[in-house]
């Protein structure tokens, strides 16, 4: 029999290019606002902090998301289609901190920029193969081992963002390391201008 791969979910990731130079100022513009923000959210955050929504009012903020919305509307985005933000949000996870299961609903892409990613076993992301019926155990051949795995893991890199379909089920295993694992989730919507 021939076979027709089905299907595909898309996992992209970019690396803002200038990331290195801003840095320094952008983990210090976060953790001032942990300072100057009464509690954490609580949503799929067990342990860490977790910031309410933030507007991409800090300059250091709108250069990346610039960048990366710049990025997507060249290489991946139908013309006259627009990238828009939903909602942003931070993260500071501290050793032994990690997200439970969770998708992004009313979105249509979820993304995640690393901002600090401390050496070490910091916690990988963990995307679920969207589709929980394996049939690969039943036919000879019909996938190769890496289709076969219900589960795919993404080393955090810092300065890359990683977006996939907001539908899939993902979680963050625990930042075993002694530094914070400093990032910033969020949802976007594609749709026309």
């Amino acid at each position: 029999m021939k076979k027709t791969e089905l299907f595909a979910c898309p996992l992209l990731h970019y690396d803002v290019p200038f990331y290195s130079d801003i840095k320094e100022k952008f983990v210090k513009e976060i953790y001032t606002l942990r300072e100057n923000t009464d509690h954490s959210m609580v949503i799929s955050n067990r342990g860490g902090w977790q910031s309410p929504p933030v507007p991409p009012m800090q300059k250091t903020l709108r250069m990346i998301i610039s960048d990366i919305c710049t990025h997507m509307r060249q290489t991946m985005l139908n013309t006259g289609n627009e990238v828009y933000i939903q909602s942003l949000w931070y993260n500071i996870n501290p050793k032994g901190s990690y997200n439970d299961l969770h998708d992004h609903p009313r979105s249509s892409m979820a993304g995640v920029f690393y901002a600090n990613v401390p050496e070490g076993d910091c916690g990988n992301i963990v995307l679920l193969h969207p589709n929980q019926y394996q049939w690969s155990d039943y036919l000879l051949g019909a996938t190769d081992r890496k289709e076969q795995s219900l589960y795919h893991e993404v080393e955090p890199v810092e300065g890359r963002f990683i977006l996939f379909p907001s539908s899939v089920f993902h979680r963050v295993l625990a930042n075993n390391t002694n530094d914070d694992r400093i990032s910033f989730a969020c949802n976007i919507n594609i749709g026309f201008k």
